[in-house]
């Protein structure tokens, strides 16, 4: 489909040209509690005291033609991902600066995907953290939340990444302002679906993304958010497949894609790649042009 709305979320893709709809909070880096947190609470959130400050805005260019801030000529990070408009969470945040964004909102049928029934929230999100070595607990990070209120603040969904932690794809750059390492990550989709056991239409649920310099002081960290609702408004493609299969059984990925955004999208293509230990066994996808592995 083309031209489908951003469901649900008030200004979810910040098309207004501010964060009319969202609440911004304040708070003090005071070190994580865990080095790999799996719950808000073990950030270890601190009270703002002097000098801690809102540093939560929204860019405004074409799309992806502003060089994400933080980063030096070459980096690949563009902003915004749709449209004219993208959220930057604690932009440029150091001094144990921590800014958060959240909003509430209750799910409508509007946020069931028709392809599989299901509630769906996705969002776009990119990191830039600079990367001073420290330990994990010290580092900059991003922590992203998703609970369900009407069910207990059930957490429906949550990730977590301090600079340098390993299983992400960082891309390497530098600090234009002082030439301090920086990591970046390119956009991310993120599509949370739990199910209606866990997420129903009638819910309300709360988003909340949080971005933290260092605890040390000297170390910003920053992310990018676009496209927050029901669907993405651009490009989008899902692969399922079975959890596992016997050892010599075939594995069947099932691709859908969409393009949710107002243009069209010619001569698109998908790179699909192998999973470890699998081998390629044959393809089909009628009107499409493919090459094998």
């Amino acid at each position: 489909g083309r031209g489908r709305p951003v469901f649900s979320f008030v200004n979810g893709d910040f098309e207004a040209g501010d964060l009319g709809g969202w609440t911004v909070s304040l708070y003090r880096n005071n070190g994580l509690g865990a080095a790999s947190p799996t719950s808000r609470a073990q950030l270890n959130l601190a009270a703002p005291t002097a000098g801690i400050v809102n540093l939560t805005t929204v860019k405004t260019a074409p799309t992806e033609s502003l060089l994400a801030t933080g980063v030096a000529a070459g980096a690949s990070l563009y902003v915004p991902k749709y449209h004219t408009h993208a959220a930057v969470v604690n932009e440029q945040g150091d001094n144990r600066n921590v800014n958060a964004i959240k909003q509430q909102m209750v799910v409508t049928n509007e946020d069931v995907d028709p392809n599989d029934g299901k509630v769906h929230i996705r969002f776009a999100l990119a990191a830039v953290l600079e990367n001073p070595g420290h330990t994990a607990v010290q580092q900059p990070y991003f922590f992203t939340q998703l609970t369900n209120v009407s069910r207990g603040n059930a957490v429906l969904f949550y990730t977590f990444n301090y600079s340098n932690q390993a299983g992400v794809p960082w891309k390497s750059t530098t600090d234009p302002a002082d030439g301090d390492a920086v990591l970046y990550t390119d956009w991310q989709s993120m599509d949370i679906a739990p199910g209606a056991a866990q997420l129903a239409v009638g819910d309300t649920v709360e988003l909340e993304i949080i971005a933290a310099g260092c605890s040390l002081g000297g170390h910003f960290g920053q992310v990018y958010l676009d496209g927050i609702g029901a669907y993405l408004p651009g490009l989008g493609i899902a692969a399922t497949a079975p959890a596992s299969v016997n050892r010599g059984s075939t594995l069947t990925y099932t691709y859908r894609y969409s393009n949710n955004g107002i243009d069209a999208a010619p001569n698109t293509v998908v790179t699909s790649v192998l999973p470890t230990g699998t081998t390629f066994s044959s393809l089909s996808a009628p009107g499409a042009s493919c090459t094998a592995p």
